[in-house]
């Protein structure tokens, strides 16, 4: 196991889902996801479930997932999950200015998310991949966080709403390196998505590595005019028509 949540279900026992690897692999690399279940009770766990994450295309050659975490893991009323994970980690690069003077710079990089819904029984109900490539001075900007709410599924990330469109068409996403803003990502029953702006009347980006829920239909998170790393925070409140069920 390279990474894993826990979450407690309305049955009362632990989801525990995450990454996971084999012995003869890289250290950096992973193989699938896993699903699990501890009965508090008896402590008696459930059986291991695993599914092949995609591969990482480089070039024309297909490659395992490397440095990849579980960003979040949201508990559906059915029992089921969804989990987000992506390739996240501090790079260094090595270049040269004009002057022909070495130049090293460290960046927190942000690649392809994957988004799987499980169900119950840790069986695979859709996988999505959001294609992005993300290189930053801030490892925040780069999160992902997911909201269930009355079990509809939304997902808040920063990203240039152009992107939409260059997915569509199939045509490479931009890395982005300090621009874009808060996107909600609204889930349909078979994993496909409708995006949108966040807040459409004012420009701005999440920094969704901590939440607060301040009321029932009401999360709050801290928010940024820049992914720079430097700009200063203010709170973001995010609320829902409905509230979540219990």
């Amino acid at each position: 196991v390279k990474d894993a949540r826990l979450e407690l279900r309305k049955s009362g026992d632990l989801v525990v889902a995450g990454i996971y690897s084999d012995p003869d692999l890289r250290r950096d690399q992973a193989k699938g996801v896993f699903f699990t279940t501890l009965d508090r009770g008896t402590l008696a766990w459930g059986p291991f479930k695993t599914h092949d994450l995609k591969m990482n295309m480089v070039g024309e050659k297909k490659e395992l997932q490397v440095d990849i975490s579980v960003q979040d893991m949201q508990v559906f009323s059915d029992g089921g999950v969804v989990l987000l994970a992506d390739e996240n980690a501090l790079r260094t690069t090595q270049s040269k200015n004009f002057a022909n003077q070495p130049i090293t710079r460290e960046s927190y990089v942000n690649r392809d998310l994957h988004m799987i819904r499980l169900d119950a029984q840790g069986e695979p109900i859709w996988y999505t991949l959001l294609d992005r490539e993300m290189s930053l001075e801030s490892p925040e900007g780069g999160r992902s966080k997911a909201l269930v709410q009355a079990d509809q599924l939304y997902v808040l990330l920063n990203d240039d709403l152009k992107n939409e469109e260059r997915r569509k068409l199939g045509e490479a996403v931009p890395v982005m390196e300090g621009g874009g803003e808060a996107m909600i990502l609204e889930f349909k029953p078979d994993g496909t998505t409708k995006s949108r702006q966040a807040y459409p009347d004012d420009y701005l980006v999440l920094r969704p590595g901590q939440q607060w829920r301040i009321a029932p239909n009401e999360i709050a998170f801290t928010g940024c005019l820049k992914l720079d790393g430097n700009s200063p925070t203010f709170p973001v409140s995010v609320q829902f028509e409905q509230e979540a069920k219990k």
